[in-house]
This record gives C-alpha cells, structure tokens and sequence, in this order.
C-alpha cells in the first residue's frame, strides 16, 4: 500500500516537473524592462507558483490518510500558539534609568 502511494507521489512530481520554466525577461535596447514583459513573467511564476502548492496540499492529504491508516487513533497536535508560553509583562519604562542629580552639585 505504501508503496504504491510512493509510486503514484513520483509520478505527480514528475508531471509536475514538466512545467515550463520561468522564461528570461528581456531587456529592450536602452535597458528597461516593459510593463508587459514584466507581468508575463509575475504570470508565469504564480502559475508555477500555485501548481507547486496544490502538489504539496495533496502531499499532505495523502500524508494524513496514511498516518490515519498507520494508526487510527492518531490526532493532530495542538498548533504552535497553544503550546507557547504566555509572554512576561514588559516595564512602563523604557531604556536607561535618569541620572540622579545631587541638590548641591556645581554644574
């Protein structure tokens, strides 16, 4: 069973290694880039972007269901801000103390 899950996760990676890579943008002859060169390639790397994403999110589900088949009873931990400490109340003051001055000193 694992194995084949392996196998069916090697397969997707490699479909989705066949994305076309982000093409070079083009500088025109006085050395500026133009607006539509610009968003083409922003496009082209939020698609590459969001197909990478959706390959991990079905990562993870598969991660999931196989966890829930290694052992049923298995839950999730508890999230990082559930586990960390309560931070300590900061003083009202900040910085260095005043220094104190003597009432006879001769400036």
């Amino acid at each position: 069973m694992k194995r084949k899950a392996e196998a069916e996760f090697k397969r997707q990676q490699e479909r989705d290694s066949q994305i076309p890579p982000v093409p070079n943008v083009a500088a025109s002859p006085d050395g500026a880039l133009d607006d539509k060169s610009i968003a083409m390639s922003m496009l082209s790397q939020a698609l590459r972007m969001q197909s990478e994403a959706e390959g991990m999110i079905k990562e993870a589900a598969r991660m999931k269901k196989e966890a829930q088949r290694m052992y049923p009873g298995v839950i999730p931990a508890a999230s990082k801000s559930e586990t960390m400490a309560q931070p300590q109340p900061v003083k009202s003051t900040r910085g260095r103390p005043r220094k104190v001055v003597a009432e006879n000193a001769v400036d």
